[in-house]
């Protein structure tokens, strides 16, 4: 008679949600902050939103990149993206007089079609996504510098200043942008046909492509998606900052990633959730929010956030091949 032994497993989400709970406690047990009169600075509804504020920034162009990961690819464009954005919109606003609407219309269009040419190299020349984003952000980040001289724009329109800074109903108006980007990311990923799409592309290209999907098209829609969330995010941080910053969201890209690698996307490909990376975001601002409230020099915040990265992809891609090899194959999650 043989005996069989059924081992323990906890769902892939679940596990998500376990460790998010971890991580939380460990943070708030790490970072007990007091002011003089005894409250509890690091759980004060002020600096939550604080928090939330800031992270809003990582999580929306962490939307776009979730959907590039998701298929394996990559985009270390969205920093140098940042900056343009603010550049050009400022330009817009400043130099030539344009409506912010309008301003922002053009920017807007302007991300989708600079991701749409990445989606494009990519499939059509079969260039890796690395050395096309790459490529990207090095291009765009001169070219921000030289359309502005190296010098910011600066602008005191009221409506360009109410979109990083202002309070709607004792809220930041970026939470409510946030939100927006959120539902519609989240909406199309986890209930259009397209969504099916992505996840098809990511888990198993070839046999999506032999399945009628059109490969080009997906990889253009998802990479102009993704530049048009960093040029989301470009337009509030330009906002909050009075001017476009020719230099403003260096190194942002890194940030995003691990935002997104936190809330559980594999870098392999076929696996994640907009869920997720929001709530990835926010536990990346919470370590951001709680090393500042420590007065940590900036130095050992680089390596805390080093070693984070490399945790968190460890973590993660360790569990996928674990999963991947009891099962036989990969399972979307």
């Amino acid at each position: 008679m043989s005996r069989t032994s059924k081992r323990f497993h906890i769902p892939g989400p679940y596990l998500i949600v376990i460790g998010m709970v971890v991580v939380l406690f460990l943070l708030v047990d790490i970072f007990k902050i007091n002011n003089y009169s005894g409250e509890f600075l690091f759980l004060s509804v002020g600096n939550l939103l604080n928090v939330i504020n800031q992270a809003a920034l990582y999580a929306i162009i962490g939307f776009g990149m979730t959907w590039v990961i998701i298929i394996a690819g990559i985009d270390l464009s969205v920093g140098s993206l940042i900056a343009l954005s603010g550049v050009l919109l400022s330009m817009f606003l400043v130099n030539w007089g344009l409506p912010i609407w309008l301003s922002i219309v053009m920017v807007l269009i302007l991300g989708l079609l600079i991701g749409g040419l990445h989606g494009y190299l990519i499939e059509r020349f079969a260039i890796p996504a690395f050395v096309v984003t790459l490529g990207g952000m090095i291009f765009y980040r001169g070219f921000a510098l030289m359309i502005v001289g190296g010098e910011p724009i600066f602008n005191d329109n009221p409506g360009f200043l109410f979109i990083g800074n202002g309070y709607l109903l004792g809220i930041p108006f970026p939470i409510f942008i946030l939100v927006i980007t959120f539902g519609l990311f989240h909406y199309i990923l986890r209930y259009s046909r397209f969504g099916l799409f992505i996840y098809a592309v990511g888990g198993n290209e070839e046999a999506a492509r032999l399945s009628g999907i059109n490969i080009y098209k997906v990889k253009v829609i998802i990479h102009g998606m993704c530049s048009m969330a960093a040029m989301i995010s470009g337009i509030i941080l330009a906002s909050r900052l009075g001017s476009g910053q020719p230099l403003a969201g260096n190194t942002w890209e890194l940030y995003v990633i691990t935002s997104v690698i936190i809330g559980g996307t594999s870098l392999s490909g076929g696996i994640g959730s907009i869920s997720w990376t929001l709530a990835g975001a926010i536990i990346f601002g919470l370590i951001n929010n709680g090393m500042n409230l420590l007065n940590i020099v900036p130095y050992y915040q680089w390596v805390i956030r080093g070693i984070v990265i490399l945790a968190a992809v460890a973590i993660k891609e360790t569990s996928v091949k674990k999963r991947a090899h009891e099962h036989g194959t990969l399972v979307v999650t």
